[in-house]
């Protein structure tokens, strides 16, 4: 299980609220709406690859964490617009891999 969650960059990609700006730069934790859209998206993506209920509510939180922890909120957004334009290598993606993997581990 951990491998496919590992794997599921492109799928996690789409948790990513796109048009987020309305926060302090570095907030400890994104607004509520902005979590809650998230993992909502994860929890439905993480399902999708084959991840139980509670394996998906592990992982989507713990990648949440991560992000939060290393990503500010405008990066979060820039990250998620460009994935929703197609791009194959958008800004900061070596981070969001990273809590990936991280998220993946925790499961």
């Amino acid at each position: 299980m951990h491998r496919r969650l590992a794997l599921l960059g492109a799928t996690f990609a789409f948790a990513v609220p796109v048009g987020i700006t309305a926060a302090p730069a570095f907030a400890a934790s994104y607004p509520d709406k902005v979590q809650s859209e998230y993992l909502k998206g994860c929890k439905q993506g993480a399902k999708k690859e084959g991840a139980s209920a509670r394996e998906a509510r592990v992982f989507c939180k713990a990648s949440l964490k991560c992000l939060q922890r290393e990503l500010t909120l405008k990066e979060f957004g820039q990250y998620g617009k460009a994935v929703a334009k197609g791009d194959k290598t958008p800004p900061h993606n070596r981070v969001v891999k990273r809590c990936v993997k991280e998220a993946a581990k925790a499961v």
